[in-house]
């Protein structure tokens, strides 16, 4: 019985670091991944909120023929309207006459309104992100 060997069955180290270095790269991939999505679902739910208020101001500007410009209005975080204490998104309304180059088939009284939102409200002005949305209308 000197010579006979017990075999044992199991992994080498080399194998077993291959195997870590394996689930190590992909669990890097998934993470990054994971980032991605959340900033691409924050994104869409700011596009989401904006184009909401947008919508409901421009209705607001469309429907109201006794507004003074400019108009400043703050959202929370779900579009509504709220004191500027407590709100995420500032939206600055202004107007101005359509050049008369632009539309020259059409009259040129028209007014362009510009909603021009930012956000967070309370960061300094350097560190807001700032989208504009535009209609126009004819004069009222």
């Amino acid at each position: 019985m000197r010579g006979s060997r017990t075999v044992r069955n199991a992994f080498s180290l080399v194998e077993v670091v291959i195997a870590i270095a394996i689930i190590s790269l992909s669990l890097i991939a998934i993470l990054s991944l994971l980032t991605v999505g959340l900033n691409a679902s924050r994104q869409s739910s700011t596009d989401t909120v904006l184009s909401s208020v947008a919508a409901q101001l421009a209705g607001e500007v469309e429907t109201s023929p006794n507004l003074t410009f400019p108009i400043t209005r703050y959202f929370d975080s779900t579009g509504m309207s709220n004191s500027s204490g407590q709100s995420l998104y500032i939206c600055q309304i202004a107007t101005t006459n359509v050049p008369s180059t632009e539309m020259a088939s059409v009259s040129t009284n028209l007014v362009r309104v510009s909603m021009t939102f930012k956000w967070p409200s309370s960061a300094p002005a350097a560190n807001q992100q700032t989208r504009a949305f535009y209609l126009t209308l004819p004069p009222q």
